[in-house]
């Protein structure tokens, strides 16, 4: 699933505090408050974003994740 910059932006802001009212989400990115929240929930009903503890299906967006696990001594 492709996203474009603005979309990108919008994540990237929620990723650091998914609290933040959309007022302050619009300034960061530089889009108004209406347009990031008809982003925001066009991310919803795409099922990018499940809550807003903000957990990112990554691979809706079409990455897949690897865990790595280490013994040190």
């Amino acid at each position: 699933m492709k996203l474009d910059t603005k979309d990108r932006r919008i994540l990237s802001v929620l990723d650091l505090s998914a609290r933040l009212p959309s007022q302050t989400i619009a300034r960061k990115v530089g889009l108004s408050k209406e347009t990031v929240i008809y982003r925001m929930k066009r991310l919803e009903k795409r099922g990018i974003i499940e809550r807003y503890a903000t957990l990112v299906n990554f691979g809706k967006l079409g990455y897949t994740g690897f865990a790595v696990f280490s013994r040190f001594q």
